[in-house]
Order: structure tokens, then C-alpha cells, then sequence
């Protein structure tokens, strides 16, 4: 476990957030330029593999939102004074994980579709509204991105040592 030690950072709410926005960043520029490429009807085929690099990262990030408590006994850092406190922040980022995790599964699924040869699932034709719900699948996904952070920041005002609050809990 002491071998882990430098990396204890990284599940902290700010280095969670910060993660957040790092991957915010190229999902708003894709959404960005997806929605022009649906717009004017661009040639499908670099919107579609936009759409799936940007859903990939959205499952690989949503699955280690959503083991932050199991990352944490890895770091051995269960079982603190503040444990109530950090049960908080695991369930919201497991809710959140598991929000962008089936957003970036569907989003995937659409523009796999699209690869599909027609004999298989003819989408000749359907390419752009395909890409369409997947950009939208992507948006939402960011959109848990943001509350997320809104949430991780939040938490840091609670006092850590109170039993009765919990930043994971909706008011």
C-alpha cells in the first residue's frame, strides 16, 4: 500500500473535479463541432469517430467515478474519522460514474451503428441523426460532469467531523 501513497490525491474531491474539467474541455469542443458537422452535413466519418473517442473516455471515467470507494480501501484510506463525509462523496460520484458510463455506452452504440455494414442495419441515410443522439448523449454526459464538480466544491465547505451531514445527500 505504501507504493500507492503518492497517488492518494487523486481521488480527492478537487483532484476529481479538476479531472472533471480536463475532460470537459475536448467533450465541449467535440459537441461543438458535431453539432456544425450535423449542421451543414460534413462527411460522417471523422464526426463518428469523434463521437466514439469522446464516448470511450466518458465509459473509462464513469467506471473510476464509480469505484471511488473501492479505491480508496486500495489507498487505504477507509475507515478515517471523516468516513461518513468521504460515503458522501462516493455516492455522488458513483451516481455520477454510473450516469456517464451508460451515457458513453449509448452514445458508443450510435456511432457503431453507423459501421455497421447496411446489410447488417442499413443506416445509409440515418448517419447524421444517429450522430445527433449521440451528441446529445455526450451533452447530457457532460452536463453530470458539471453537477458533479458543482458537488465536489461544495463538499468542501462541510465540516468533515460532523455525523449528521453528508455531501452526498440531496436536500
Amino acid at each position: 500500500m505504501k507504493l500507492l501513497t503518492p497517488f492518494r490525491f487523486l481521488i480527492s474531491p478537487l483532484s476529481i473535479a479538476a479531472i472533471n474539467l480536463l475532460i470537459l474541455w475536448p467533450l465541449v469542443l467535440s459537441v461543438a463541432d458535431l453539432i456544425e458537422s450535423i449542421r451543414i452535413h460534413r462527411d460522417f466519418n471523422e464526426a463518428v469517430d469523434t463521437v466514439s473517442t469522446i464516448a470511450i473516455v466518458l465509459i473509462g471515467w464513469g467506471v473510476a467515478l464509480e469505484e471511488r470507494n473501492v479505491l480508496r480501501g486500495v489507498f487505504g484510506m477507509a475507515g478515517r474519522p471523516d468516513e461518513r463525509w468521504q460515503h458522501g462523496i462516493d455516492e455522488a460520484c458513483h451516481r455520477a460514474g454510473v450516469g456517464v458510463l451508460i451515457l458513453g455506452l449509448f452514445a458508443e452504440v450510435c456511432s457503431e451503428m453507423i459501421h455497421l455494414p447496411n446489410r447488417i442495419i442499413d443506416t445509409s441515410g440515418r448517419e447524421h441523426p444517429l450522430l445527433a443522439v449521440g451528441t446529445v448523449l455526450l451533452s447530457l454526459g457532460g452536463l453530470i460532469l458539471v453537477r458533479l464538480i458543482i458537488q465536489l466544491i461544495g463538499s468542501l465547505g462541510v465540516r468533515r467531523d460532523n455525523p449528521r451531514i453528508s455531501p452526498g445527500e440531496s436536500s
